[in-house]
């Protein structure tokens, strides 16, 4: 039921209502968009708020980054190169967490909110479940 009814809120956010537009994601990007309100979820935070202040999520072609929040237009830009599935992830995440005014918390770690995505250790570290849970945990409980 909790599925249908996070499926049924994205269908919303995808479909522009006369008062207002809705969010424009790529399909396929609403995958990570949807994992992202369900992560949020069951750790109590509001993933729907969160991904409602955002106008895009889309592929931005000849960007010299994995990801970018472009503050003034509300929208993460995503490079359309990523061919991994768990750096896709990691960077949606990440943008997202740009959007939540969540900072680069340093530039030489393993950390989701890094300056630098070191993408071969990230793609290691973050395929475990249990490291990928736990790094979520302190991605969402670090306002």
């Amino acid at each position: 039921m909790k599925h249908i009814l996070i499926s049924l809120f994205l269908l919303f956010l995808l479909v522009p209502s006369q008062k207002e537009k809705g969010i424009v994601i790529d399909r396929e990007l609403q995958h990570y968009v949807f994992e992202f309100i369900t992560e949020a979820s069951k750790r109590n935070v509001n993933g729907y708020r969160i991904v409602s202040d955002i106008d895009n999520i889309v592929f931005m072609n000849n960007m010299p980054y994995l990801g970018y929040w472009h503050e003034d237009s509300k929208s993460v830009w995503i490079n359309p190169n990523i061919k991994d599935s768990i750096i896709m992830r990691a960077v949606v995440f990440h943008e997202i967490g740009h959007s939540m005014n969540k900072e680069h918390t340093c530039y030489e770690c393993i950390d989701l909110m890094s300056g630098m995505l070191y993408v071969a250790y990230k793609k290691i570290i973050f395929k475990d479940e249990e490291i990928w849970s736990k790094e979520l945990d302190k991605f969402f409980n670090n306002d």
